[in-house]
């Protein structure tokens, strides 16, 4: 089975799970293996009260994995740094 994006897609719960996705996806670069991760402990409160969880903890998420990116991003490129 090929993967295949549709951005024009019509159902808004389609786009929640790109969103999912990519907070996974997110997460998954930024602390490796957790265990379980935000699909395993959100999926099914999200799937049940989508429009809180998305006001919420999805918001929420998206600025605790910005977060963790930078500090991510900010060791690396120290590292990098100090190789020069």
């Amino acid at each position: 089975m090929d993967t295949y994006l549709n951005p024009e897609h019509p159902h808004p719960a389609y786009h929640c799970g790109r969103l999912l996705a990519v907070l996974a996806r997110l997460q998954r670069d930024a602390l490796g293996d957790v265990g379980a991760g935000i699909v395993q402990r959100y999926y099914s409160a999200a799937s049940q009260t989508v429009s809180r969880i998305v006001m919420n903890s999805f918001i929420y998420l998206i600025v605790k994995m910005a977060t963790l990116m930078a500090t991510l991003m900010q060791a690396t490129l120290h590292a990098l740094i100090l190789k020069i």
